[in-house]
């Protein structure tokens, strides 16, 4: 549910040329603020939208979700979303909504309505829990993977308006970027997968050992890059893997 709480609690802002900083959040009080045994980190990414003439970002605290005056650092409003674990998976704004998520021990998702300064929850689930693997949106659905890393997790299309589960397909936790209608997908041992974004089914078009069965480190929880005809693939050791699919 939403709520007024003016905390503050927003994070921080610097200019970009010369560093100076234009505003930070209040002190953090935890005895007050977060109930005690509350992970109060947050992984995820500032995600900067425009709204209602305003530059605006999503951040995260503890106890929540905020957005904020990119210009000024005031919350213009707070979704509460508590979490026992770090939430690390990028909110995803569309239209005027806001889709969140976390793994960990309370792992959801949740669809928020954003009417002026009122965020209004559509639906709660289990359908979508993204334990730092951030879903893509394209054209009315998320794909993105369900469940923490270390295990087969199910690979899911959902349906955004309701939650519901179009398919899904069994691989390891994977990180995945879109392009030209296309999902790309790299599993954490090192799969990459080539997929239709489509809600029908999975169909995999192709997919390849990026690291061609050399003894290196498999363990990839960094999402792919497509730049100029070429994917770059990296693991937690970094080392890096450029495949050509120019052709």
């Amino acid at each position: 549910m939403g709520h007024s709480l003016n905390l503050n609690l927003s994070g921080i802002a610097f200019e970009k040329n010369n560093g100076k900083k234009v505003w930070i959040s209040e002190k953090y009080h935890p005895s007050n603020i977060c109930p005690q045994g509350k992970n109060i980190a947050s992984y995820a990414t500032p995600v900067i939208f425009d709204w209602e003439g305003k530059r605006c970002a999503l951040m995260y605290h503890c106890t929540g979700l905020y957005s904020v005056d990119v210009q000024t650092g005031q919350q213009l409003w707070y979704f509460e979303f508590m979490a026992i674990g770090a939430k690390a998976a990028d909110p995803i704004f569309f239209e005027n909504k806001v889709f969140i998520s976390t793994g960990y021990l309370s792992a959801r998702c949740t669809l928020v309505e954003i009417t002026g300064n009122q965020p209004t929850e559509l639906w709660q689930n289990k359908n979508m829990r993204n334990e730092f693997s951030t879903c893509v949106y394209i054209d009315g659905y998320l794909y993105g993977s369900d469940g923490d890393h270390g295990r087969l997790c199910p690979f899911r299309c959902i349906d955004v308006k309701t939650g519901e589960v179009m398919w899904e397909k069994k691989m390891k936790m994977a990180s995945l970027i879109a392009a030209d209608g296309k999902l790309i997908i790299l599993d954490e041992e090192g799969t990459l997968h080539i997929a239709e974004a489509t809600p029908s089914s999975y169909k995999e078009i192709s997919s390849c050992d990026v690291l061609e069965n050399e003894q290196k480190p498999r363990t990839f929880y960094t999402p792919p890059v497509l730049c100029n005809g070429k994917i770059y693939c990296r693991n937690l050791y970094g080392d890096l893997i450029c495949i050509d699919v120019s052709k």
